[in-house]
């Protein structure tokens, strides 16, 4: 492409469309302003050179590369899920597919260090960068490259927009999330008929770092029709949608996405309610 565009998408704009409605619209509510419209997924949740980096004269998008391809094993699967959504085997099969395990691992880790409001914690990991490193697995190691050196450079230039922005989109993605085959803490649930999930500009919902990064404890709305999750003991794990798409809202930063916009009028009148009571929305 001779001219990229330099709108940068942090929620891509691939993974909004699994929220479309069923006559292709996506709804947003502005939890700054209450204001509730219909949206195309390019005019919202991106910034302006989000992920170009600039070296010397020369400016790169490998960063916007290396989403790219990402995005597109994960979108493979998103339509073979909408396709066969009604097959009752379709979760078991999932489940016991390593490779869209390895892809719903890798959507989780970018997904969560792609938001912008996530660079001062990328700096705070600067320090521990070698560690983590030498804590990956092989075939961490081999992406990139067996490169030690490339981390004791961008260590020691954190202080350098284009330092911050690679290890926040590409290396810390890479090194402090499980991503090993390992899944067995890893769930799938399926929306009831005529229910929905919500997401939102940070989907990825946590408790603790440590217990994200191990994909022990967290949830992520993979499209409206299913969600990932995380739980050490699936048995003890009652899902509620309610919940989860109240605790989807609450966590969001500025912007919830969804299908329908009754949903997100819903979501409006509690989060007004409860505005002053952060503690009554959990």
């Amino acid at each position: 492409m001779d001219n990229p565009s330099s709108k940068h998408h942090f929620i891509p704009e691939f993974y909004q469309k699994g929220f479309y409605s069923n006559d292709g619209k996506l709804f947003t509510y502005k939890k700054d302003y209450h204001t509730i419209k219909s949206r195309a997924p390019a005019q919202i949740l991106y910034e302006l050179d989000l992920h170009t980096i600039a070296l010397g004269k020369e400016k790169t998008l490998a960063i916007e590369n290396f989403y790219s391809q990402l995005e597109g094993k994960f979108t493979e699967y998103r339509d073979l899920i909408k396709e066969h959504f009604q097959d009752v085997d379709l979760m078991s099969e999932l489940m016991s597919d390593p490779t869209f395990m390895k892809i719903a691992k890798y959507m989780v880790a970018t997904q969560f260090w792609r938001t912008p409001c996530k660079r001062d914690l990328a700096v705070e990991f600067t320090p521990r960068l070698t560690d983590l490193y030498d804590q990956a697995t092989n075939e961490m190691k081999a992406v990139l490259r067996y490169d030690r050196m490339l981390i004791k450079y961008l260590t020691k230039r954190a202080h350098k927009d284009h330092a911050v922005k690679f290890i926040q989109f590409i290396l810390l993605p890479l090194i402090t999330f499980d991503l090993s085959e390992k899944s067995d803490t890893i769930y799938l649930f399926r929306a009831p008929t005529n229910q929905a999930f919500v997401s939102s500009d940070r989907p990825v919902s946590f408790d603790s770092h440590e217990k994200l990064f191990s994909f022990k404890s967290f949830c992520f709305p993979f499209s409206k029709e299913l969600l990932l999750f995380g739980s050490e003991n699936d048995k003890a794990f009652q899902l509620s949608m309610e919940k989860i798409n109240k605790l989807i809202a609450k966590r969001a930063d500025k912007i919830v996405i969804a299908a329908s916009k009754n949903q997100l009028e819903e979501i409006r009148a509690v989060i007004i309610q409860t505005r002053n009571k952060p503690g009554q929305m959990t």
